[in-house]
C-alpha cells in the first residue's frame, strides 16, 4: 500500500531479536467515499493482514542492509451507485500475497533508526465475485513484479 509523508496509513510495531532477524507483524484499513460523476457514487473498505521479517545479512558501522519478507491476506469490497435508479452493484476482492524485498537502516542511536525499504517482487493470488444487477462473475489471479521504494522513520524498541 503506497503512502506519504502527510499521509500516514500504517502503523507498525518491530521486534528486534539479537541476532539481527525481526519480527514485524501488519494491519491496515482503508475506507474511501468517491463520486464518479454527479450520478455515481463509490464506496470501498479494506484490510490487510500480514507477518513479515527482516533479516540484517550485511553490516557496516550503524549502516544494516535488510533482507525483507511478508506474507499476508487482504480483502476488499465496494459498492457502485448507478444514475437513474438503474440499481447498483458490489465487488468482494480476496489475495494472499508474498512479498520480497531488500531494505537498509542508519542507526541514529540506540533505539531510533532510518530507513529505506524496497519491495522487489510481490506473488499475489486473488479471487473476486462481482455482483452488478443480477450478474456475477468470479474468478482471477495475478503474479506482478513491483518496486515501490518508501522511506520510513520508526522506532526501534529492544525485548
Amino acid at each position: 500500500m503506497p503512502g506519504d509523508v502527510l499521509n500516514v496509513d500504517l502503523a507498525r510495531v518491530r521486534v528486534r531479536l539479537t541476532d539481527g532477524f525481526t519480527l514485524e507483524p501488519q494491519a491496515s484499513v482503508v475506507s474511501t467515499k468517491s463520486e464518479v460523476s454527479p450520478e455515481q457514487n463509490a464506496r470501498a473498505l479494506g484490510w490487510t493482514a500480514a507477518a513479515g521479517g527482516r533479516f540484517r545479512f550485511a553490516e557496516r558501522g550503524r549502516v544494516d542492509g535488510l533482507v525483507l519478507g511478508a506474507v499476508g491476506f487482504e480483502r476488499l469490497h465496494a459498492e457502485r451507485e448507478y444514475p437513474y435508479d438503474i440499481g447498483s452493484g458490489s465487488t468482494d476482492t480476496d489475495s494472499w500475497f508474498v512479498d520480497a524485498g531488500l531494505g537498509l537502516e542508519q542507526w541514529l542511536s540506540r533505539h531510533w533508526t532510518v530507513g529505506l525499504d524496497g519491495v522487489v517482487l510481490r506473488l499475489a493470488r486473488s479471487t473476486g465475485t462481482s455482483a452488478d444487477t443480477g450478474t456475477f462473475e468470479q474468478g482471477s489471479s495475478d503474479v506482478s513484479l513491483v518496486t515501490a521504494p518508501s522511506l520510513r522513520f520508526f522506532l526501534t524498541l529492544y525485548l
